[in-house]
């Protein structure tokens, strides 16, 4: 995003202050590197996308002429193996205990009942829970069975068809959408991360998209004897098949509803 990009320009800008651009070498990446691992307090995975940005950057300057060498292209990167056996060893999923808290926690509103409750049991991103209006909220016309139509996703896999689970059906029609009406991305994140660690304690590593990793995790428990079950639990979170999506998503049309809701039903908590 023009965030991040805009983040690492300015961390360049600090080191290397006003030293021409084309006289900074691969070297002197390479050190910037270094002083930004010493610095300590971040992990290798975020100090390699700095790199990998500037590596963009600088490439992107040059295919337009606008610097006569990319200095960059030779910087290597940090090793993660570290990070993502950390990650692996430190997050964990919510618990049961953890999710009744969350559940029959009293909220300032019971909006945030709602929000953790179709984030617990539908496993939908947290823009796309907050971008849900009465449109998105669409009953099947030959099953009967009512589900959530997202139809504007970051990917081709995240525009699907997710089944309501029968323990929120109710809960959701008596809704109105949008649950929290002009609130953009960002405030909307801000609110209800806030509302969650007065329950769940910050810092461990648990966060709102726990909420689909948990919902992953019962669902496979759950539907572990299913043939195709996990291709049919790529569908609902919205996650891409691989080389099967040529065939399912082609040809076959996706998986029909009455399977997905069957998949999305045998979650429990």
């Amino acid at each position: 995003s023009i965030a991040a990009y805009n983040t690492t320009f300015k961390m360049l800008i600090k080191y290397f202050k006003d030293i021409y651009i084309n006289d900074i070498s691969v070297e002197d990446f390479e050190e910037w590197k270094d002083a930004l691992l010493k610095e300590g307090g971040r992990m290798n995975c975020t100090i390699n996308k700095h790199m990998t940005y500037t590596k963009d950057f600088i490439k992107f300057a040059v295919d337009r002429h606008l610097l006569v060498h990319n200095n960059a292209k030779p910087l290597s990167l940090l090793d993660e193996t570290q990070d993502k056996q950390d990650r692996k060893q430190e997050v964990e999923n919510y618990s049961l205990s953890d999710v009744e808290k969350i559940l029959n926690y009293t909220y300032k509103s019971p909006v945030y009942n709602k929000i953790y409750k179709i984030a617990l049991y539908s496993a939908l991103r947290q823009n796309e829970i907050n971008s849900l209006t009465q449109d998105n909220i669409v009953q099947d016309k030959e099953t009967g069975i009512y589900y959530f139509n997202i139809t504007k996703s970051k990917s081709v896999a995240g525009v699907r068809k997710v089944p309501i689970h029968k323990d929120i059906l109710e809960m959701v029609l008596a809704t109105s959408f949008p649950l929290m009406p002009n609130m953009s991305k960002n405030a909307f994140s801000k609110t209800v991360r806030y509302h969650l660690y007065k329950v769940i304690e910050e810092g461990q590593g648990q966060n709102f998209h726990t909420f689909r990793a948990t919902f992953i995790e019962r669902s496979v428990k759950a539907n572990i004897d299913k043939v195709n079950s996990i291709f049919m639990l790529q569908e609902i979170v919205g996650h891409a098949k691989g080389e099967t999506a040529l065939t399912l998503d082609t040809y076959a049309k996706g998986f029909d509803i009455d399977l997905l809701q069957d998949i999305v039903d045998k979650v429990d908590y």
